[in-house]
């Protein structure tokens, strides 16, 4: 390896040189990063918030959503060899457990890379035995690169829904962005057969209706008057937008025994508990998933051919693609290629 690198680090993902990151710990594992998602939670983080009380420091490289080849392991690892190709669970594990533990999703200490620590907005990428999936190769990374979060998400949403509903009942999926446009095909391998969908923009509407989803609105209020017009009960929503309208109407169109899924954040929900009760509710929040998720959820997207939409952009071109997110115009995924 060379002495430097490229990375773009925060608040402005301005393009510096870097040293190489270098194995040190017993389970630390070096990648070559091969590419990087791009996501909401990077808009989030560089307008000034915090994930789950954690803020990125000045200078820090963001990404957190990773995949690439295996270039140095540390003095323990077994699980990957160098000239692997893998992608990147979010979150490590600060304690010393054994390799075949799961790393900590639930809030236990652990660092995760493009947000408390460097990410892989950049040509490589420090990670950790414990969090890796092996992968055939290069171009499996980079179609897959977008499961390591989005997909994770996704597919946790889903699963929570596909477990509490009959494979025949409607289920609704709100928003087709870089969560959602997964979740329906999740929805659909997993064996919901009457998945709808809501979202404004015209071209994931379109890309919706080719692959089979039964109907997709333009809009909340779109929704709530064909299926009253219809009598149409709803039993699960998945909502990937997470709104206060979102939320409120997820709720509302329930049937009894219904389940609410939050997966996007940003908006309010107020609920009494009365409610909750007379109609048996279920109101339930994913965030990311597990490892053994991740690895069920690459495993469903082989056996279904079930593709991310991604858009690529070369590192130097970053803020174009932060530009494109903001602007609300990728039909899928923008992803980094380093």
């Amino acid at each position: 390896m060379s002495q430097g690198m490229s990375a773009a680090v925060f608040p402005d993902l301005a393009l510096v040189n870097k040293a190489i990151p270098r194995c040190s710990g017993p389970h630390d594992v070096v990648i070559k990063v091969l590419a990087a998602g791009v996501c909401q939670t990077d808009l989030h983080l560089i307008d000034g918030n915090d994930v789950a009380g954690v803020r990125p420091f000045t200078g820090m490289t963001l990404g957190h959503e990773n995949a690439g080849e295996v270039v140095e392991v540390g003095s323990q690892v077994q699980e990957v060899r160098v000239g692997d190709h893998v992608l990147c669970y979010p979150f490590v594990p600060l304690t010393e457990e054994p390799a075949d533990s799961a790393p900590p999703s639930n809030g236990q200490a652990r660092r995760t890379p493009g947000i408390s620590h460097d990410g892989g907005f950049a040509s490589y990428l420090l990670t950790d035995e414990r969090c890796l999936v092996r992968v055939p190769d290069a171009a499996t990374c980079r179609a897959l690169v977008a499961l390591t979060d989005a997909g994770l998400a996704a597919f946790n949403g889903v699963q929570l829904v596909t477990n509490h509903v009959r494979p025949d009942s409607t289920v609704l999926t709100v928003g087709l962005g870089g969560l959602g446009h997964l979740g329906v095909q999740f929805a659909k391998a997993m064996g919901l057969s009457r998945v709808r969908a809501i979202e404004p923009r015209p071209a994931p509407r379109e890309w919706a209706h080719g692959i089979g989803i039964e109907c997709v609105y333009e809009s909340v209020e779109q929704a709530r008057v064909d299926l009253l017009a219809e009598e149409r009960t709803v039993s699960g929503v998945v909502d990937f937008v997470g709104s206060d309208d979102t939320a409120t109407f997820g709720v509302e169109v329930l049937d009894f025994g219904g389940i609410y899924v939050a997966v996007g954040v940003g908006g309010r929900l107020s609920l009494s508990v009365t409610d909750i009760v007379e109609r048996g509710l279920t109101v339930q929040g994913a965030f990311v998933g597990s490892l053994e998720h991740l690895r069920a959820c690459v495993d469903l997207c082989r056996k279904a051919d079930i593709r991310p939409l991604t858009h690529e952009y070369p590192l130097a071109h970053i803020n174009r693609a932060v530009s494109d997110l903001r602007d609300g115009q990728l039909l899928g995924r923008a992803v980094v290629n380093p």
